[in-house]
């Protein structure tokens, strides 16, 4: 058999035995059929109509049959067979709604495929998802082909097979088709098989960015607790939707009215914001379950974050959460903000107002998220949303990139990481994304001292850095020492175009502080080439002879905001430089704002070329309540050399 064999994507646990996302972003999961699991089997004939079990056995087989039912778990125990479940359902109540299975066939190298999906779960992708994995197995166990007959009539089956990923080979057979699947993945089949899974997570994540209404659970009269500020922000943000704050002890809190559970709430709930005690977070829980509420986010602290005892107690948590057909992000976070107009949304206990924006970030801690959002604002730097994942018990960050990737709204991607839960898969989704938006990350950690504390903060296992710095380097991410560099290269990226190459014009008023920029960009890979014989006279033309403008391009100290305007267009007219750097130390013929006003009006005339500002002042470049006329900028030029560098070896 010949073709390019391309690697198959790697799901969010083993593949043989964890949770699952159904097309309809439902939690679900799947493992390996065991012995006991006889009596669940029989129940799920008994559900199944008499059509799926003719489809299944190609005859009669009566509601209940045990010899079917044994039939469907017997190659698991076969030498070599393999049959899989998929339960849905908190612990100790699941229920089982699918079996899919191989035994081998005449051929060493082929198995036989055969699915029995529940009726009320069909079309959700689970017949997708087994085929999926039955085929990894069967690669893995040095198979080459797996074959199935499907009658003519079971057009959903046939559908599978021909959106699984896999060459289909199709053939008449006895009352029906004879379907063969060579097991060589496609670029096409991996696409198809990604695309799956992307359109599940962020099916599964849409009741937290868009939610209808919002419960906040823990909703307080003291206004310094976690739920009575997530109230306050929902409200002052605006969100469009109706917010019920849930409180069994206040009639009503910022003079809206409560509801002793959530359960008492008259209307659909989509997401409710969990802030009460660790001993009761696990009965909210069920009662969000039984409102039908798809998505959580749980405040409180206390689980894995504090020892075993917590792990313990978050396992439960989760357990519960995804075999009730929810999704939580946290324990022991922040919260979550989404800026879209429509949505409006700041479902934290964050002090700071947010900047609508096109950065998305994901943060690990809720603490350093605080002095995120604090920090951006200082900047203007402005958010599409933020994620405080805490313990990423469930929403990790992988999921968030896949929501991200396709968010209309969202230009760049921040991550701060203590820890990979997936590292594998994260190298893989990060890959994909990174060739679509920019992803800028900190990875905390890289010393013992910074892996042991953290993991006491948010129960996060540690990873070797120099493991991080290749996986990192091999996907594209763009990796930054330190918070402060994170949004140096942030603000570039949110308020520039990319540079097109590493040629790089410094334009400036004082000698040091060009040198101190031009060692960077040189130790950072972007050149700074001499500029051109006619661009040189044509700078010659307008600046005193003392000037120099070889590159960098010295108007010394007498230099005006005219004068900036005017190089600068030359600058960037020109086709010797990619982009441009601009430092201005003030003085009494350099005034920041004027200067300011003047980069921006010749940077308006290339505006496909980055220019980045280094004002070396603490003056504001526009008056107060007004913006700037240029962003970013910064205090220092080693700053901007760094931050460029970053954004053109992205680029």
């Amino acid at each position: 058999m010949t073709g390019v064999r391309h690697p198959l994507p790697i799901p969010q646990a083993p593949y043989l035995d964890g949770p699952i996302l159904l097309r309809d972003g439902r939690p679900a999961y799947l493992r390996r059929a065991r012995p006991d699991d006889f009596a669940a089997v029989q129940e799920l004939l008994r559900r199944s109509s008499d059509t799926a079990r003719f489809f299944r056995f190609f005859h009669g087989v009566a509601a209940g049959d045990p010899d079917a039912a044994r039939r469907l778990i017997a190659p698991g125990n076969e030498q070599g067979g393999l049959s899989l479940v998929v339960t849905v359902g908190p612990k100790g109540q699941e229920q089982i709604v699918a079996v899919g299975s191989y035994s081998h066939t005449h051929r060493p190298d082929v198995a036989e495929v055969a699915f029995l999906v529940e009726d009320d779960y069909q079309g959700r992708g689970i017949g997708t998802l087994l085929l999926e994995r039955l085929a990894m197995a069967a690669l893995e166990q040095g198979l080459t082909a797996l074959e199935a007959f499907v009658m003519g009539e079971n057009t959903d089956m046939l559908h599978v097979f021909a959106n699984s990923g896999f060459r289909v080979e199709q053939g008449p057979g006895p009352e029906g088709w004879y379907i063969q699947l060579p097991l060589v993945p496609t670029e096409a089949g991996v696409q198809q098989m990604e695309a799956r899974d992307r359109i599940a997570t962020r099916a599964s994540l849409y009741p937290f960015f868009h939610p209808r209404a919002v419960a906040v659970i823990g909703a307080s009269r003291d206004p310094a607790s976690a739920g009575a500020q997530v109230l306050a922000n929902l409200i002052t943000s605006n969100f469009q939707g109706p917010v019920y704050p849930v409180n069994p002890k206040a009639p009503f809190v910022m003079s809206i009215p409560t509801y002793p559970s959530v359960l008492d709430i008259p209307g659909p709930v989509d997401l409710a914001v969990v802030a009460v005690p660790r001993a009761a977070v696990m009965d909210v829980a069920r009662q969000c379950a039984q409102k039908g509420v798809r998505a959580l986010i749980v405040l409180t602290a206390g689980f894995a974050e504090t020892g075993s005892d917590g792990a313990e107690a978050q396992r439960q948590l989760v357990d519960l959460v995804r075999g009730s057909g929810m999704r939580m992000i946290g324990p022991n976070c922040l919260g979550l903000i989404h800026a879209h107009p429509d949505v409006r949304l700041n479902a934290t206990f964050a002090a700071t107002p947010v900047r609508p924006g096109n950065l998305a970030m994901s943060s690990q801690s809720g603490a350093l998220g605080l002095a995120v959002l604090e920090y951006a604002q200082e900047l203007g730097v402005g958010f599409s949303s933020f994620v405080s994942v805490g313990n990423k018990a469930d929403v990790s960050g992988n999921d968030l990139l896949q929501w991200w990737e396709e968010d209309e709204h969202t230009k760049a991607i921040l991550l701060y990481l203590e820890s990979f839960g997936n590292p594998r898969r994260f190298a893989r989704l990060a890959r994909r994304v990174a060739r679509r938006k920019p992803i800028i990350a900190v990875k905390s950690g890289r010393t013992a001292a910074g892996q042991r504390a953290a993991g006491s903060h948010t129960a996060a296992l540690a990873n070797d850095d120099a493991m991080v710095d290749a996986l990192f380097r091999q996907s594209g991410v763009i990796r930054t020492r330190t918070l402060q560099e994170m949004f140096d290269v942030a603000a570039l990226i949110a308020h520039q175009p990319l540079p097109k190459g590493n040629r790089v014009a410094i334009l400036t008023n004082a000698g040091g502080p060009a040198i101190l920029c031009a060692d960077v960009c040189e130790a950072e890979g972007l050149s700074l080439p001499t500029l051109p014989a006619d661009v040189q006279a044509r700078l010659r033309a307008l600046l005193p002879p003392a000037a120099s403008t070889a590159n960098p391009v010295d108007m010394i100290a007498g230099a005006t905001a005219e004068d900036y305007r005017r190089c600068l267009e030359i600058l960037l007219g020109s086709d010797a430089c990619d982009a441009a750097i601009v430092i201005c130390v003030p003085t009494r013929a350099a005034v920041v704002p004027e200067v300011a006003k003047a980069v921006a009006a010749a940077r308006a005339t290339q505006p496909d070329k980055p220019v980045v500002c280094c004002f070396m002042s603490a003056q504001p470049i526009a008056p107060p309540g007004q913006e700037p006329p240029i962003r970013p900028v910064y205090r220092f030029p080693e700053s901007a050399a760094h931050a460029l560098a970053r954004a053109a070896r992205y680029a």
